[in-house]
């Protein structure tokens, strides 16, 4: 159990749901958790995670960053807070799945820039010969 205080998200998420008049069943059905899930992150009794909070950004005008870290201004234009599907899953994983995934996508970018090199490689050679038949292997 977390505890709550004025710093908390929970107290935050709080103000912010009394200040916009949200109801708080269409928050939860929104964010795609429980009504008592969403309870416990009004309580403090579980810790509000990031991509929670930006999917709350993302149907409501509240800064998320204000929202988990009280930085910044708590309400701003929905327009702001446009986050894609796949950022909110990535914020959503566990910090070890996060480093992993980013270990695999790093390995397939560098697979990915080593076959542009070769095919640039091989659009020059065309270039110099265009008679050339494509597709050709060395």
């Amino acid at each position: 159990m977390t505890k709550r205080g004025q710093d908390h998200p929970g107290t935050r998420l709080k103000e912010a749901i009394k200040a916009l008049k949200i109801d708080r069943k269409l928050l939860a059905e929104k964010m795609g958790i429980k009504y008592n899930t969403l309870a416990h992150y009004i309580s403090g009794f579980r810790q509000l995670n990031e991509g929670h909070a930006y999917i709350i950004s993302r149907h409501y005008p509240i800064n998320p960053e204000w929202l988990l870290h009280n930085q910044g201004k708590p309400y701003v234009e929905i327009s702001q807070n446009l986050v894609s599907e796949p950022e909110i899953k990535y914020r959503q994983l566990p910090p070890n799945r996060k480093e992993l995934m980013v270990s695999e996508l790093s390995t397939v970018l560098m697979d990915l820039q080593e076959r542009v090199m070769y095919l640039e490689v091989k659009l020059a050679e065309i270039a110099k010969n265009p008679s050339s038949p494509i597709g050709v292997k060395d």
